[in-house]
């Protein structure tokens, strides 16, 4: 069974906080790191049973009294009712580890969640496997460049195994399958899965249809700011409809969405996010590219990029520092494909490159960026399809793309969730 890097901090949280919430994409292993961490004391409860669904949903103060702590609720997005009557129980009886829960939708995102619980639970975020779990190697890059403990590095995994990596994606169940006609079995009931069922769970919408051709559109347009105004005509739905569709699909974890960089004087910059799917197998998939052979095409670098920023969010989600993630792009057309300011306005980058051999105009984002803030400049990493890391400026270096799983973190601090 492979180890996941958030257990740490969950079992943390535990130890001194009433409520904590594991939420992530269907299918990424909360439930089994839940049944993991829950022994013959605590209660668990799965509300993908129908009988204990409808007690949640019709009766949740009477379903937390069957259920006395502690307990462990899983998929309690399906029933958002119990919060309000979990935090007046919490109120009354404050002892840490009281409800463990899980949901693979966003329900921080639901009217009035969030404020329910405030103070009183911790949110971990729990996202497909990174490379470093799934091949045990340290997972680091992120910590490691704003602990300044970036070190020289060669690429150890062939351009191949990389693809492959991309291809295979992060969902433990797709992962393991080498076949790659059962892995685009496996994507192909999942999608179904999360826009027929979670999607109706979430939101009563009409022209159900539409969203598949809408997910579809932004798998061949991977990492490109997203016009909702355009989709609206392309698809002929109104604009407040493109918009609802892709916020759900972010509250089901199928996409995220980055925001553009903002320096303090606003000069020069676009402020339009960045729409990507989450992971890069589900892209690979929807792409009908299972080879990906092709990392000399076009399109290949907003792939590569759809890969990177999944392992960054899943190093961010057990990071110990606390990170804003967005883009960079001027009207000038530099770009960074992912910037990272700090609590104390340090900024950091990350920006990706399909090449293997870096030439000036390679390194234009990065030297802008580092012009443009100044001082609280940090660092920058560009990674490549090269072998070695060789710097490219003062505290910017270009770097092999699995120094992303390869470099090894400099801290020891227990990483945190984001508690409310």
């Amino acid at each position: 069974m492979i180890a996941r890097r958030i257990e740490p901090t969950v079992r943390e949280a535990l130890a001194d906080t009433p409520v904590v919430l594991i939420v992530g994409p269907r299918q990424v292993g909360k439930s089994t790191l839940v049944l993991q961490l829950s022994d013959e004391t605590r209660d668990y409860i799965t509300l993908d049973d129908p009988f204990e669904l409808a007690m949640a949903v019709d009766q949740p103060a009477a379903f937390l009294r069957a259920h006395p702590t502690p307990s462990t609720i899983d998929e309690v997005q399906r029933a958002p009712g119990l919060l309000l009557p979990m935090k007046q129980r919490v109120d009354q009886n404050r002892v840490a580890g009281a409800y463990l829960l899980t949901g693979s939708a966003n329900v921080l995102t639901m009217p009035k969640v969030a404020d329910s619980l405030a103070g009183r639970m911790q949110v971990i975020e729990m996202l497909p496997l990174s490379v470093g779990e799934r091949i045990q190697a340290p997972d680091g890059l992120l910590d490691a460049i704003v602990e300044r403990g970036f070190r020289p590095h060669t690429r150890r995994t062939p351009l191949p195994e990389v693809l492959q990596l991309l291809t295979q994606g992060g969902y433990p169940e797709a992962a393991q399958r080498t076949d790659p006609r059962r892995r685009a079995a496996w994507y192909g009931d999942y999608v179904r899965t999360i826009l027929e069922r979670d999607v109706r769970d979430l939101a009563n919408i009409g022209r159900l249809h539409a969203l598949p051709n809408l997910l579809q559109h932004l798998a061949m347009h991977p990492a490109a700011v997203m016009s909702a105004s355009t989709s609206a005509q392309m698809f002929g739905i109104p604009y407040s409809s493109v918009r609802r569709y892709l916020t759900l699909l972010q509250r089901v974890y199928l996409t995220v969405e980055l925001p553009a960089y903002s320096p303090p004087d606003g000069r020069q910059t676009t402020r339009s996010p960045k729409t990507y799917l989450l992971d890069s197998g589900l892209l690979a998939y929807l792409q009908n590219r299972e080879a990906l052979a092709v990392a000399d095409s076009p399109e290949f670098a907003r792939v590569l990029e759809t890969f990177v920023l999944g392992e960054l969010l899943k190093q961010r989600s057990w990071s110990p520092h606390r990170w804003q993630l967005s883009h960079l792009r001027t009207i000038r057309q530099h770009e960074v494909a992912f910037v990272l300011e700090g609590p104390n306005g340090d900024v950091y980058a990350i920006d990706v490159r399909p090449i293997t051999d870096v030439r000036p105009q390679d390194t234009r984002g990065l030297d802008f960026l580092a012009e443009l803030v100044g001082p609280r400049f940090r660092a920058g990493v560009l990674l490549t399809l090269g072998a070695e890391v060789r710097p490219i400026g003062e505290h910017r270096w270009a770097a092999p793309i699995d120094a992303l799983w390869y470099t090894p973190p400099t801290s020891s601090v227990p990483a945190a969730g984001s508690a409310l």
